[in-house]
């Protein structure tokens, strides 16, 4: 009976993926139906040597988040293998385009939890991993910024003006998350200022919830923080990777010359 039966719902699994990518793509069709001849003539220059480097480049980020992905799952799980952090990333990368930006952490915890991670731990550790990749962006965006301010200046029309305002904004918002993740103190404010919403429907289940999380994250931080080394090597791999894909990104605009 369990044999004959296994078909249908792979059936329907597979009926349903191509459901999704068939609605997907329709969905990019109806929005890019105006610039069809543009895609056409930027693809038509396109060698085959040069749609391979796309490709590669494409491919490559998320084997350098699937690397370490697996580094920070490994905290935990040791026998957690590289291809199923690949996999994590991939996870990952679906989420956020299902989830309009916000699917990441639920997807990557729902696929760590069947490989068997517990739930709180899952969502405490892609947590710090989505602060550590922030971070790389951080520490990028400095360097990037104050050395490339001669030319930002000589180039930007004025923006200049503006860029070190929205830098304090984002690099608060980071370091504060940071702050969140490796500071005790930082966490006992957060649990204090926590209690002061109501005690009464659904803010008291929210704080709940939130008090849950954030008790979660503080056991997951203090348990990887102490793991120098491993830290070293996440945010060393994520800076690499985040110069990687600026810097491969920005090079087909020199190429063909646009």
């Amino acid at each position: 009976m369990s044999s004959s039966a296994s078909p249908a719902p792979s059936r329907r699994k597979t009926l349903l993926s191509l459901g999704v990518l068939a609605l997907l793509t329709g969905i990019v069709v109806f929005i890019f139906r105006e610039h069809w001849a543009e895609i056409s003539e930027a693809l038509s220059r396109l060698t085959l040597g040069q749609g391979l480097l796309a490709l590669a480049v494409g491919l490559s980020y998320p084997l350098l988040e699937g690397v370490s992905s697996w580094l920070i799952v490994r905290s935990r799980l040791s026998h957690f293998p590289l291809r199923q952090g690949i996999d994590n990333a991939w996870m990952g990368t679906f989420g956020n385009v299902v989830g309009l930006g916000a699917g990441s952490v639920p997807f990557q915890t729902w696929y760590l939890h069947r490989r068997g991670l517990d739930v709180g731990p899952g969502v405490g550790l892609m947590t710090l991993q989505y602060v550590f990749h922030k971070t790389s962006v951080l520490l990028y965006a400095t360097v990037l910024l104050l050395a490339g301010r001669p030319w930002i200046a000589a180039h930007s029309d004025g923006v200049l003006r503006y860029l070190p305002g929205a830098y304090a904004v984002v690099a608060g918002v980071i370091v504060g998350l940071i702050a969140l993740c490796a500071l005790p103190v930082v966490q006992r404010l957060a649990r204090w200022l926590l209690h002061f919403l109501p005690d009464t429907g659904r803010w008291a289940e929210r704080r709940e919830s939130w008090l849950k999380q954030l008790d979660t994250l503080s056991t997951e931080s203090r348990h990887l923080l102490a793991d120098k080394p491993r830290c070293a090597a996440i945010l060393a791999l994520l800076v690499v990777s985040t110069a990687y894909v600026v810097g491969s990104t920005n090079s087909p605009f020199l190429y063909f010359n646009f």
